[in-house]
């Protein structure tokens, strides 16, 4: 009888034994399944992360000759669509006509700061002519972008813009203040790469024009002087104003000429 009590009890704690087990197995499956479907959705999202820096492209801006220098020296403005990963570095070639390799800007560190961010590199080209320029941008990790490349046309221009055909002027807000306004220019030259004509604004109390207040460049055809250009009629005299053009390489037209008050010289047209 004793006998069977200690084999009933043996077998209960084998029983417990292997319910234990049971469940210590069932619970190890259970984290190793949750930790598996975490890593493969932490795996998935860098993957995704990885895709979208890998597959980001530069993007170029029109190259344009630097307004007013009158010389060959090109802007390349670039940019990037990017994701992540910044500053990106930069990368610009220019070859000639026939595809041959003509300057390169090396890698420029941390050129693009941050998505949506423009960039640039200029070089100066020894003659007019057909060329070609790539970009190509890189992220912190290294990953290159697709490279962008286009054709474009230097033709660098000396001829310079029609002279403003007339200017006038009106009365302002106050005793300070007058008006000016003049007839557009117009540009000569056929470069792709022109800008826009603009214009400024001489005064003075002199024809000679020895001590001018100037205005800065501007591209529309009307001025207020008194705002930033401190000069007022005097009791006897008048102001005289002169307006000339200038084109995006640096060529000057010649100046028109009006006045304010009463002058005791008429100034020619």
């Amino acid at each position: 009888m004793a006998k069977n009590k200690k084999t009933k009890k043996i077998y209960k704690s084998k029983k417990s034994l292997k319910v234990l087990t049971l469940y210590f197995i069932l619970l190890l499956f259970i984290s190793i399944s949750f930790f598996a479907i975490t890593n493969v959705n932490f795996v998935f999202k860098n993957k995704a992360q990885e895709i979208d820096c890998l597959n980001f492209v530069s993007v170029k801006k029109a190259p344009v000759n630097n307004a007013y220098l009158n010389n060959r020296k090109v802007t390349f403005w670039f940019s990037d669509n990017g994701q992540c990963n910044y500053p990106h570095d930069a990368w610009v070639a220019i070859y000639d006509q026939w595809g041959k390799p003509l300057a390169q800007s090396g890698w420029l560190p941390k050129a693009i700061v941050k998505a949506g961010a423009n960039a640039s590199w200029t070089f100066e080209f020894a003659i007019d002519g057909r060329y070609s320029w790539l970009v190509r941008t890189r992220d912190s990790n290294k990953i290159m972008s697709q490279e962008d490349k286009n054709k474009f046309i230097l033709n660098i221009d000396s001829t310079p813009p029609t002279k403003p055909p007339k200017c006038w002027t009106t009365s302002g807000i106050d005793w300070k203040h007058f008006n000016i306004a003049w007839e557009p220019s117009f540009e000569n030259g056929l470069s792709l790469l022109k800008g826009p004509v603009v214009y400024q604004v001489d005064a003075a109390y002199d024809l000679e024009f020895k001590d001018i207040c100037a205005s800065s460049w501007r591209s529309g055809t009307f001025y207020e002087l008194g705002d930033k250009c401190e000069i007022v009629i005097k009791d006897t005299g008048a102001v005289y104003v002169r307006v000339r053009a200038r084109d995006a390489f640096g060529n000057f037209s010649p100046y028109t000429y009006c006045y304010w008050g009463k002058p005791q010289i008429i100034p020619s047209p």
